[in-house]
């Protein structure tokens, strides 16, 4: 057994689920039925963590959506992911390179967790047409040095 398929059996378990890879070597867990978590081996002793949390249609609301992220990506760590925007699917998405060093089915639960909260955060903000407060460009004007 692959150190993969061993954590996904150990996540199995505290999802109280069956998992592991596909054929393709890659793990998809759908929560709630509201999104897919996808788990894959990437390269140098990392696992990838990724989620297409929804489509963003052209407009004012993308311009300011994708601002926001960019905000959000600036925050100190821990992130609990890095939003990106898919220019294929027209849609936000957020993911993540973990190390594969020290992780174990626990530590991996515990982190999607908290991936999961920043994806319904950002999936409640498409869904209804506002961004997070605690995202908002104008948020952080006139808080630092210079107000800067």
């Amino acid at each position: 057994m692959t150190f993969f398929s061993s954590l996904l059996e150990g996540l199995g378990k505290e999802l109280n689920t069956k998992l592991a890879p596909d054929a393709r070597g890659n793990c998809v867990i759908n929560f709630l039925d509201k999104f897919d978590v996808y788990i894959q081996p990437a390269r140098n002793e990392q696992i990838l963590v990724c989620c297409s949390i929804g489509v963003v249609p052209p407009g004012a609301f993308r311009e300011k959506l994708l601002k926001s992220a960019l905000i959000a990506n600036g925050f100190p760590p821990p992130h609990k992911g890095v939003l990106a925007y898919s220019e294929d699917a027209d849609s936000l998405v957020l993911f993540e390179h973990l190390h594969t060093e020290g992780l174990n089915a626990k530590k991996l639960y515990d982190y999607i967790q908290d991936f999961n909260g920043k994806i319904t955060i950002w999936r409640d903000a498409i869904e209804s047409g506002e961004i997070p407060s605690a995202f908002r460009e104008n948020s952080f004007k006139g808080t630092g040095p210079f107000g800067m």
